[in-house]
């Protein structure tokens, strides 16, 4: 990973301030070093699989996106943002496997920055379920329940 795409996702992370992140993936020492500076509370996991069933603030996908085929990579990203976190971070560099944004939109991952890696193009893309779907202003009690009316009409 170069500066750009590591400096980005870095600042994500201590944006985020996890206290539990899971990084799929290979992290540098550089980024390591960096994290348990930067969050000295924040217990990391790096795997390179999927580690047992259990919650975190943040993952992070770096790396085994470019070696699985599309639809695998898909696959994990569905199992991450359902079974590990609610909040994921991605490290992408789509011409390694030919990823297309609609891939990620399929997922309900959005691409936040598009940047040069080796003269290659390297994506940042995140999904925040709180942030997924607010709920519209129309879905509340008030337009579902109206006491007013119930003796007077009957449908």
């Amino acid at each position: 990973m170069t500066a750009s795409l590591q400096q980005a996702l870095l600042t994500r992370i201590a944006q985020q301030r996890p206290a539990r992140l899971l990084w799929l993936g290979q992290i540098s020492a550089d980024a390591q070093a960096w994290l348990a500076k930067a969050l000295p509370e924040c217990q990391l996991t790096q795997s390179e699989t999927l580690p047992e069933a259990q919650r975190f603030d943040l993952c992070v996908i770096d790396g085994p996106l470019e070696t699985l085929p599309r639809k695998e990579g898909q696959a994990l990203i569905g199992q991450v943002r359902n079974l590990f976190s609610s909040q994921l971070l991605i490290a992408l560099r789509p011409n390694v496997q030919q990823w297309q944004e609609t891939d990620l939109y399929a997922q309900a991952v959005q691409l936040d920055e598009r940047l040069v890696e080796d003269e290659q193009p390297a994506w940042l893309a995140s999904f925040n379920l709180l942030a997924y779907k607010p709920a519209p202003d129309w879905l509340n009690a008030r337009f579902w329940a109206n006491p007013e009316m119930f003796d007077k009409f009957r449908w």
